[in-house]
Parts: C-alpha cells; sequence; structure tokens
C-alpha cells in the first residue's frame, strides 16, 4: 500500500484510522471509551508518540498520561520536558529501570518508576543497523545482551518483566 505524504498529525492519525478493521475500530471506540490509560516511554526519542495516543483518544473517548520518559540523549531529554508536559518523571537509562529506583533528571533525584498500562519502547539499533558496515559481526547482541543493542534490549526485558504493562508496543 502506498503511504501518502501528510502534513498534520490529525492527517496521519486519519490515515491509520482508515486502516483498522470494523472491530479494532469498534473495540477502540466502545471497548475503551470513558477509560484513562497510563503510558511510559523509553528510548522512544521525541516522545511523539504521546501525542499520536492523545490524539487518537480524543477521536475514541479515551485519554491517556504521560507517566514516564527514558531517553539517555539529554538533548532529547529536554525537548521531551518542553513539549509534552507534564514530564515529571524522566529517567536517563533503560538498563536501570528494572531496579524500580533511578534517577529523576527532571529534579535530580532518585524517584520510584511507576507501572505504565501501556509501554512504547525502542532500543538503540546502531550495532544492527544497515549502516553499520559491522553489523554482520553484532548479528547475534540481542540474544547475547552485548552492545547497546543487546544491552539496551535486555534492560528493555527486565523493565517489563518487572513493571508488566499491559500493552507494550
Amino acid at each position: 500500500a502506498d503511504v501518502p505524504v501528510v502534513s498534520s498529525l490529525a492527517d496521519s492519525v486519519a490515515f491509520y484510522w482508515e486502516s483498522l478493521g470494523t472491530p479494532q475500530r469498534c473495540l477502540l471506540r466502545r471497548g475503551l471509551a470513558g477509560r484513562s490509560w497510563s503510558l511510559g516511554t523509553a528510548c522512544s526519542g521525541s516522545d511523539s508518540v504521546v501525542f499520536v495516543l492523545e490524539h487518537i483518544g480524543r477521536s475514541c473517548g479515551w485519554e491517556s498520561t504521560h507517566t514516564l520518559s527514558c531517553e539517555s540523549h539529554p538533548e532529547k531529554q529536554a525537548w521531551a520536558r518542553g513539549n509534552i508536559p507534564p514530564v515529571v518523571l524522566a529517567f536517563p537509562d533503560i538498563c536501570q529501570l528494572h531496579t524500580g529506583r533511578c534517577l529523576n533528571v527532571v529534579t535530580g533525584l532518585e524517584a520510584d518508576v511507576p507501572s505504565a498500562v501501556i509501554s512504547i519502547d525502542g532500543v538503540v539499533c546502531k550495532s544492527v543497523s544497515s549502516e553499520n558496515k559491522q553489523r554482520v559481526a553484532h548479528g547475534d547482541c540481542i540474544a547475547a545482551g552485548t552492545g547497546k543493542t543487546g544491552s539496551t534490549f535486555e534492560g528493555l526485558r527486565r523493565c517489563v518483566e518487572k513493571v508488566r504493562p499491559k500493552i507494550v508496543i
């Protein structure tokens, strides 16, 4: 299928909404209406997914609350804090989330890692990127838990086991 060029979040959401089947649309509209979901993000860069879920929620009658963000790059942390208020809990290291307490870069103090119903996460992918000429040497990094890709994936896996979100994307 051709993916259209879109100029707004509403157009992007509309495209994906139309790609859903009737049962999925009904679930989102009726089954989830009136509910509130906690959302956690990790290694998600700009956390743009927060805007997408807010827009879908408004269309379907449910809302999400961004309870935590985890990003190692200070510039991306600052962008998320400045553009997705209120980011109260922002942690710098996905590999530490499973411990239950981490440095909160917003306050500079340790804080409990809250659970979230929805967890939207990424991992560092440079080791296996098609742009990495050495990627063949890192082919088993996720299974082995080595390199940045493997260690961030392992951190995510351990966090999911500890926090037990209902949905992991």
